[in-house]
């Protein structure tokens, strides 16, 4: 059920934002990880603001602890790279210019 990604859940946050906050990442084993799936499926979902802390996905990930959950590595430098690099619009809604 990809469409569910686009879901907020009881908390306001996106299924996107959720998976990031909990530890997840775009890298795997596999060619799609759950973060990437998650973008793929719901690419909007970069430019929507986690409700909680008002930081965009890539922010999230910047600031998001180093260790394992769960067989998944925490946000990295890559992760921040690949999610930058889906939205190259980024420094329009940084800047204030994309609402």
């Amino acid at each position: 059920y990809p469409e569910a990604a686009s879901v907020p859940g009881i908390s306001g946050d996106l299924p996107l934002h959720m998976a990031i906050k909990g530890g997840l990442t775009m890298l795997s084993e596999s060619r799609h990880s759950p973060v990437s799936f998650l973008v793929d499926a719901y690419p909007p979902a970069l430019c929507i603001p986690d409700k909680a802390t008002g930081l965009y996905p890539f922010m999230l990930a910047a600031s998001s602890d180093n260790c394992d959950f769960n067989g998944w590595r925490h946000s990295s430098i890559s992760d921040l790279y690949q999610l930058l690099r889906a939205w190259p619009e980024i420094d329009n809604y940084v800047n204030g210019m994309g609402k």
